[in-house]
């Protein structure tokens, strides 16, 4: 990138670092992607040169986006805009943001003698609003474009994600693993919210055949051995059980009936969840709730139809746990685009599949008209509490022996 002064931008595009890629921004106010000039405190743009962005939200993966150029005449080649390790910025709609400094150590009451429904505490605020991410380039590849002009394909991740796992000096754990997280997450500048584990983790040093322990490899295995997930979204690192991030991330409280996994019994919970329904049958008017049935109990909803279901979902059961479902939606761009993994859903209009799911995955093309495609699960649940299909016995003929 040009050397410029650090007050200034030479692109029609921005001013500042901060101008630029923000929604207050008063020359571009449909910002996506940018270099960032940490030194100089700039934006370089890439607007024009940009053919598509793919971006991706997982539980098992670091936020991932994708991104197809065409270099007229390889003038960013040459002039070393996309050196590994190089520092992207881009511009996200968000719905809700988790908390920072979040600590929980259990779930609502799941024994089914309550009263009043137990409602879980909303881990986000019910506002619209644009995050911004910091990337780093992992990855870049370049091919055949039109005429003699490459065609460049860059893989972006999350920037506090990449330098954790370049971190070989991760420091000791002293007392429970959840702790070591937030200390973890502070040190790269991001937020946290972390259920509490007793879980403690040994930190491999270097050793004349292997390299020492990277900050994300302890924390990844921290996760594993408390059989948590561990992933950031929108700035904030989760490290919790899906069990306890179920129902506890929506626009909505909605009231159904749940499985408590300890007793395979349906008690009825308020959820913080969205809600989707097959088929979209109608828009409601703007600033009326909606009057939706779940499960049986009636439910006032002012999103109930924000999410726009494009085609049947797709569930899946097995008989391995029959109370255990996977599945998927596809969705209208225009409002989906602000789901993120760890939220709650219920998904409507299939019979016998009608429940609360959490998500897994977000994906979705940010230039263009395709849809959001976002899979879902029900919580993981341990094999103590899984039943299995009874025995349909048969009883055998006098001529069968049975040793």
């Amino acid at each position: 990138m040009p050397e410029v002064s650090s007050d200034t931008v030479i692109s029609e595009y921005g001013d500042t670092a901060f101008a630029a890629a923000y929604i207050t921004s008063n020359k571009d106010k449909t910002f996506q992607l940018g270099i960032l000039d940490t030194s100089n405190e700039q934006v370089g743009h890439l607007a024009r040169a940009i053919q598509s962005i793919s971006v991706s939200f997982s539980m098992d993966l670091t936020p991932q986006i994708s991104v197809q150029l065409f270099d007229v005449n390889m003038a960013m080649l040459e002039n070393n805009y996309f050196n590994i390790g190089r520092t992207f910025i881009y511009k996200t709609s968000q719905r809700m943001e988790l908390p920072r400094a979040t600590e929980v150590s259990s779930g609502p009451s799941t024994d089914g003698q309550d009263d009043v429904a137990p409602v879980a505490p909303n881990l986000g605020e019910s506002e619209l609003g644009f995050a911004i991410m910091p990337l780093e380039l992992a990855s870049l590849s370049v091919g055949p474009g039109s005429g003699s002009s490459p065609s460049i394909t860059l893989e972006l991740r999350s920037k506090a994600i990449l330098q954790m796992k370049r971190d070989r000096k991760p420091g000791s754990i002293n007392g429970s693993g959840h702790v070591f997280v937030q200390q973890a997450a502070i040190k790269y500048n991001l937020g946290y919210y972390t259920e509490v584990t007793n879980k403690d983790k040994k930190i491999n040093k270097a050793s004349s055949d292997r390299r020492a322990d990277s900050l994300w490899d302890v924390l990844s295995s921290l996760a594993s051995e408390a059989k948590f997930s561990l992933f950031e979204v929108d700035g904030i690192i989760v490290f919790s059980s899906m069990r306890n991030l179920f129902g506890k991330w929506g626009p909505e409280q909605i009231t159904g009936n749940v499985v408590d996994e300890t007793t395979n019994l349906p008690v009825q919970r308020t959820m913080n969840s969205w809600y989707v329904e097959w088929p979209y049958l109608r828009q409601a008017t703007i600033g009326q709730a909606d009057v939706i049935d779940v499960g049986g109990v009636r439910n006032n909803l002012s999103f109930a139809r924000t999410l726009i279901p494009l085609q049947c979902p797709t569930f899946r059961r097995s008989d391995s746990d029959v109370y255990q479902v996977e599945g998927s939606l596809s969705l209208d761009r225009h409002n989906s685009m602000i789901l993120r993994p760890g939220m709650t859903i219920y998904v409507a209009g299939v019979p016998t599949f009608e429940d609360f799911y959490i998500i897994t995955q977000v994906s979705f093309d940010h230039m263009s008209t395709n849809p959001v495609q976002v899979s879902f699960t029900k919580p993981e649940r341990e094999d103590k509490f899984v039943v299995d299909v009874p025995i349909d016995f048969i009883a055998a003929s006098n001529d069968t022996v049975w040793e």
